[in-house]
């Protein structure tokens, strides 16, 4: 079951979150030969994400295997296109057997003042 974690980026900021995706004795899970994905949408039932991230290179996810962690870094350039407001979003992992949504909840974003 995922859990349910309210995030909150600030226009025109760099963020950065770590999760450690962790089993019922909380020892990290081995997530070697995953892949991962991350949404954040209007609603959702939204046809178009707001923002996609992936770990590919460069895709704004970074996992690190063997301690069961995946960083969720979003640049300045893309807060500053996501607008202000309440939305949703979710994180998947995913192998050839295995597809789990491990985090999902609210994503807050606070409007940038300057300009």
């Amino acid at each position: 079951m995922a859990e349910t974690y309210k995030l909150e980026i600030e226009q025109r900021s760099t963020f950065t979150q770590t999760v450690e995706y962790l089993d019922s004795q909380n020892q990290p899970v081995d997530l070697t030969g995953y892949s991962a994905a991350m949404q954040i949408r209007r609603t959702v039932e939204s046809a178009d994400a707001l923002l996609s991230l992936t770990d590919d290179s460069g895709g704004g996810l970074i996992i690190t295997p063997l301690l069961g962690k995946i960083e969720i870094n979003i640049d300045a350039a893309d807060t500053s296109s996501l607008p202000a407001g309440s939305f949703v979003y979710d994180l998947i992992i995913s192998s050839a057997s295995v597809s789990d949504r491990i985090l999902q909840g609210r994503c807050i974003v606070s409007p940038a003042v300057t300009r």
